[in-house]
């Protein structure tokens, strides 16, 4: 479909069962060296996600540890599925990949005050793209993926993608710690 460029691939919070493509978006964020496998395993992981791991019914109240942790287990799968994929095809975002890991332990220090907010501004600071800035965007998905990456050593990633709730809360909050301590 076209997205008149507002997105890639996205699934939607209200339909969870479905998975949008915009050609268009494609084309324009990614280029003609798309790695198309990556782009599609991840979304292609998140309808998987959300079948094993309902969201809830009112989507707005879905807290940003679960919104970081659902972007980087989805980064982590694609990378699992895509072993010769680099980090930074894995975030598609080269910026992303080579600077962000210093920024890391000051914007997991900011995640920890809101692991639990479920305010749309606040989840874009980590999430959503921005051309500019001093911090490259999207740096819940480089959190996210580095939460998933510890956590994989312990549990399959069957189990990693049924956690939900006050369990799930607790290893995102433990891991943002330990990476804000870095």
């Amino acid at each position: 479909m076209l997205s008149l460029f507002r997105f890639d691939g996205k699934i939607p919070h209200d339909n969870p069962r479905i998975l949008l493509l915009g050609l268009d978006g494609l084309a324009k964020f990614h280029g003609a060296n798309a790695q198309l496998s990556v782009i599609l395993s991840h979304e292609l992981f998140h309808l998987y996600h959300f079948q094993v791991n309902p969201l809830p019914h009112d989507t707005d109240d879905i807290p940003l540890y679960r919104l970081v942790w659902q972007e980087g287990l989805a980064t982590y799968v694609s990378h699992v599925l895509n072993p010769d994929a680099s980090l930074s095809d894995v975030l598609l975002d080269p910026r992303l990949a080579n600077e962000g890991p210093g920024f890391i332990p000051a914007m997991a220090t900011s995640l920890l005050r809101d692991l639990t907010t479920t305010d749309d501004l606040t989840a874009g600071r980590y999430l959503a793209y921005r051309r500019v800035g001093m911090m490259p965007s999207r740096m819940g998905y480089l959190i996210g993926y580095e939460i998933v990456k510890r956590a994989a050593t312990d549990h399959s990633l069957a189990d990693l993608a049924r956690l939900r709730g006050n369990a799930l809360l607790e290893l995102v909050r433990t891991q943002t710690q330990a990476l804000a301590a870095q």
